[in-house]
């Protein structure tokens, strides 16, 4: 069974992507990185539907199918499934974010991205797509 995940990539209105500090709690993936908000589809969850839940559950906001956008998606780093990438269309403040899972959250740009501590993933996710 192949792994299939999501991510979804956020800006406010400064234009700055809006990123996750993962926790260091055991069992997660790439602790204390930043990365941006999403995770792992249900069984029989589709991609939109799957981007919907992680985003509600992560930042208790509520987006409908057309907040989303596929933007692409990638074989994850050592071809452990596939990843699938949404641009959240509607401008999002962090004040607005109840950060429910991770260690914290923050705002960058593209370059500030390339200098941070981010997952390999969200590194090729930012050299490819955006």
């Amino acid at each position: 069974m192949t792994n299939l995940s999501v991510n979804l990539v956020v800006n406010n209105s400064d234009h700055k992507y809006i990123l996750q500090l993962t926790d260091g709690s055991d069992g997660i993936c790439n602790p204390l990185k930043w990365n941006f908000f999403g995770g792992r589809l249900g069984k029989s969850e589709n991609p939109v539907d799957g981007a919907l839940r992680e985003f509600t559950e992560e930042t208790s906001i509520e987006l409908n199918k057309n907040d989303l956008k596929l933007i692409g998606e990638m074989i994850r780093p050592y071809g452990k499934g596939i990843v699938y990438l949404f641009q959240v269309m509607k401008v999002i403040e962090i004040k607005e974010i109840t950060l429910n899972e991770g260690a914290g959250i923050g705002h960058f740009t593209k370059s500030e991205m390339l200098q941070i501590d981010i997952t390999d993933l969200t590194r090729m996710m930012v050299s490819t797509y955006l």
